[in-house]
């Protein structure tokens, strides 16, 4: 899994992350697919996409290209002929793959992109390459950070990917399905909107819907939880404008983004969905304040909240799962100490401070007043803890104003002392007990050593306790505190089928657990768990959507 607390990394993605907002903002780089490719329809009406008793079967997942274990236990359990049930019944395999965005973490390079999606999808494709099943795609932020350029490469250009094979032109598309469906699938862009021309474009078609046309559409992230939860007012008014123009045919709105599985449905048997369960690392299901969005309801979520609140929990071992980001808190810590230390043991007109090294435990109010005035009468080291108080107030999760300041400077404050009692062992440690002379070379290098080794520790346990605090207790920090766990299970996808009558049953795959040990199939040229019997997928939630409109009272 992507260590997303390493330096290097934490670095990367900041970068990629400014760069690609900012061309996003001045290079919308759908307008020229529009203008340049032919209309983005696909029409799977035809007899050739239908199985055996007239059904047609098409599956949908999103967030792959994390880790090998996840995305390709997904990838596998996709491409089998059929998900057997506890009722003897089969969930068969479906003719089109639906892939909702972020298909590859953390960059979207070429390199990345045949690593972590194409590869473990063309080994698990294997089981079907013989079959002439199809590929359509839609992207995510990830997918983005390039301006779509490997993403581009891999769904609009007509290439065979997975063992599938892709027909769309453009970023998004809109698919014809039997038995009056349609299936959306909607490019919002790094920006969180639909361009004109896409608005445009799907219009168009809702114009000359016919009286039983319904709707599935797909997004990128969860647009009604965004709304809802983190009440952001980006979200654009044009697909707003979709949804009111599709109206009760909306039957499913499905999205990714968010590493779990949650349903919300209502009344009149509409449905929304989050399924980001493709590969990436599991995000919270306890997270959100409310289980009621408007007049949709919380039916089923994967994992469970109690589950999911245990696993918060893990962050106590934040410095085991993520030990790289320990460098940045050794340095950090090692760096105030260094310009803390200055004045440590001087005298300064009326102020005179003992040298930390030689005060012990009893001695202890002497060593925050020395401590506390080294910081003072230093103008940089005091502009440092300035930075580091600045730092972690904005760190902190958006709500009000206060209360970024208030648990920013808490968060902060804790980090301060631990370094100041740090420094306090480390200077007593190469002073008194290793009798070096206080600021000479040994001292500074003994010292020195000890301030990392601890701080490593101590820092990254302490963000690791915030952690869990913020999201337990506060339900904040949902994405920092679970891409610190890395946690590669709980995956899973979607499978639709709809009947000859126009039916529609959606059925949640999920996968509790996914293998660590895989062995390599030479039959069928494919890897299968090591002990198969543990890790087999199951179907944890379903829905039938009825063939005819329901409007509700």
């Amino acid at each position: 899994m992507v260590g997303w607390y390493n330096p290097p990394q934490l670095i990367r993605t900041g970068t990629e992350l400014i760069i690609s907002d900012l061309f996003a903002r001045h290079s919308d780089s759908r307008r020229l697919d529009a203008v340049a490719t032919d209309p983005p329809m696909v029409d799977y009406r035809d007899s050739k996409y239908l199985d055996e008793d007239g059904s047609f079967g098409f599956d949908f997942v999103a967030d792959t290209g994390d880790g090998w274990n996840s995305t390709y236990a997904v990838a596998s359990a996709l491409s089998k002929p059929g998900i057997a049930l506890s009722d003897d019944s089969t969930l068969k395999r479906g003719k089109v793959l639906v892939l909702g965005g972020d298909l590859v973490n953390p960059y979207p390079t070429r390199e990345a992109y045949d690593a972590r999606f194409v590869g473990p999808f063309t080994m698990a494709g294997q089981q079907h390459r013989s079959e002439s099943l199809e590929v359509l795609a839609i992207p995510g932020n990830h997918d983005w950070y390039d301006s779509l350029v490997g993403f581009r490469r891999l769904f609009c250009n007509g290439r065979t990917v997975g063992h599938r094979r892709t027909r769309q032109t453009r970023s998004y598309f809109a698919a014809q399905l039997p038995y009056d469906w349609w299936l959306f699938g909607i490019d919002s862009q790094l920006d969180h909107d639909v361009d004109e021309l896409q608005f445009r474009f799907f219009q168009d078609i809702i114009a000359n819907f016919r009286d039983n046309d319904r709707v599935m559409m797909v997004v990128h992230e969860p647009v009604w939880i965004i709304r809802a939860e983190m009440r952001d007012p980006r979200f654009p008014t044009r697909l707003e404008n979709l949804e009111e123009l599709i109206g009760d045919r909306l039957r499913l709105y499905v999205a990714g983004h968010l590493h779990h599985y949650r349903r919300h449905s209502n009344a009149k048997g509409q449905h929304r969905i989050t399924c980001g369960t493709g590969g990436s690392f599991l995000h919270p299901t306890h997270e959100l304040s409310s289980d009621s969005i408007e007049e949709y309801e919380l039916k089923n979520s994967f994992p469970s909240k109690e589950q999911s609140w245990r696993s918060t929990l893990r962050n106590l071992w934040f410095v085991k799962r993520n030990p790289a980001f320990g460098i940045v808190t050794g340095l950090s810590y090692l760096l105030a100490a260094w310009q803390n230390g200055i004045h440590v043991g001087e005298q300064f007109g009326e102020v005179s401070l003992k040298e930390m090294g030689r005060l012990g435990l009893s001695e202890w109010a002497e060593s925050v007043y020395a401590g506390v005035h080294s910081a003072v009468l230093n103008p940089i080291g005091l502009t440092l803890y300035g930075v580091i108080f600045a730092g972690f107030v904005f760190f902190a999760d958006k709500r009000s104003a206060w209360f970024r300041y208030i648990v920013g400077t808490a968060h902060a404050f804790c980090h301060v002392v631990a370094g100041f009692l740090i420094y306090w062992f480390a200077a007593y440690a190469s002073i008194t007990w290793a009798a070096f002379p206080a600021k000479s070379i040994e001292q500074y290098l003994l010292a020195g050593a000890i301030i990392v080794c601890l701080g490593w520790i101590a820092g990254s346990s302490i963000l690791g306790i915030y952690l869990i605090v913020s999201l337990n207790v506060f339900k904040m920090h949902w994405n920092e505190a679970f891409s610190a766990l890395r946690i590669q299970d709980w995956k899973g996808f979607l499978r639709f089928r709809i009947a000859p009558t126009g039916a529609l049953r959606m059925s949640f795959v999920g996968l509790r657990k996914v293998p660590r040990r895989w062995v390599f199939d030479s039959t069928a040229t494919t890897y299968e768990p090591e002990h198969p019997e543990k890790f087999k997928p199951e179907e944890l939630d379903r829905v039938e959507v009825g063939a005819a409109l329901n409007r509700g009272s």
